[in-house]
Formats: C-alpha cells, sequence, structure tokens
C-alpha cells in the first residue's frame, strides 16, 4: 500500500473533522507523525482518538474538535516521559 504525503493526510483530517485544512493542520501533522502517513494507520488512529474522548462532536457546529482534555504525552510524538 503506498503511503500518503503530509497533504492527503490532511485533507483526511479536515474531511474527518469537516473542517478547513488550516484548522486540520495541526492534528494532521500529529496524526502523520505517528502513522507514517499510511491510510489504514490514519484511520485507526483517529478512530482510536475519538472511542478514547481525544476527539467530540460538536453538535452546534456540526464538527469534530479535539477534545477538551490535552492528548496524553505517549500520543504526541517527539515527547518523552
Amino acid at each position: 500500500m503506498r503511503r500518503s504525503r503530509t497533504k492527503h493526510v490532511r485533507q483526511l483530517v479536515a474531511d474527518a473533522l469537516r473542517c478547513d485544512l488550516a484548522r486540520a493542520d495541526p492534528l494532521a501533522q500529529l496524526v502523520h507523525g505517528k502513522t507514517s502517513g499510511n491510510p489504514f494507520f490514519v484511520v485507526q488512529f483517529l478512530q482510536t482518538l475519538a472511542e478514547e474522548g481525544w476527539l467530540a462532536f460538536d453538535h452546534e457546529h456540526a464538527r469534530m474538535v479535539l477534545g477538551r482534555r490535552p492528548l496524553p504525552r505517549e500520543a504526541v510524538p517527539g515527547q518523552r516521559r
């Protein structure tokens, strides 16, 4: 399976969150860093974030948003405990 480039991950995240590319960029960078752009892992990682409550649906604006809790350290690439 061919790996997606960063712009494809950004677009996938923007589509999933129903937001513009600029708003999706920080999460897209995190997702790309954790998945190396592999589309299967991108979807799985986003699904895990939603299941664990790190993403939530904003009913007022009809889009997904980062939850109110900060992402755990292990979710952010390059951070050490």
